[in-house]
């Protein structure tokens, strides 16, 4: 059960997430409050791209990219690669405006999700050894 969880919750969100797209695409929209932050739109950006590429990362289990490029997690990249295009095809929808800046906050989330995903994995592997060595 736990085995599948990063996927399940992959899907869950992928879910949300193309649903916020699509209805930016229609020029609605529920996310206006974040326009009375400074920076909301950009921190938005960071935080829904940053967790489908943790997702993607945990579900892909830290999987890299072939040498050169062997640092990079698959997930954070390919993440990366959607989101870049996406922000490219606003430059064809009337409701959208392409933002460099956008683009950046995106790229942002995806690396950021890199580290986290690092991070919760190192965190969660001591445990599996200590109660692996518990039940022995």
């Amino acid at each position: 059960m736990r085995k599948h969880l990063p996927l399940a919750a992959l899907i869950a969100f992928g879910a949300v997430f193309i649903g916020i797209i699509v209805l930016a695409n229609q020029g609605r929209g529920f996310w206006g409050f974040l326009q009375q932050i400074p920076g909301g739109d950009k921190l938005g950006h960071v935080g829904l791209v940053g967790t489908l590429a943790l997702l993607c990362n945990l579900t892909l289990r830290l999987r890299t990219l072939p040498a050169p490029f062997h640092r990079i997690q698959l997930g954070s990249a390919l993440v990366a690669i959607a989101m870049s295009l996406e922000e490219l095809s606003q430059w064809f929808l009337p409701t959208r405006s392409p933002d460099l800046l956008d683009g950046i906050a995106n790229l942002a989330g995806a690396a950021l999700a890199q580290v986290a995903a690092i991070r919760m994995v190192s965190r969660l592997r001591p445990e599996r050894r200590t109660s692996a060595r518990a039940a022995e």
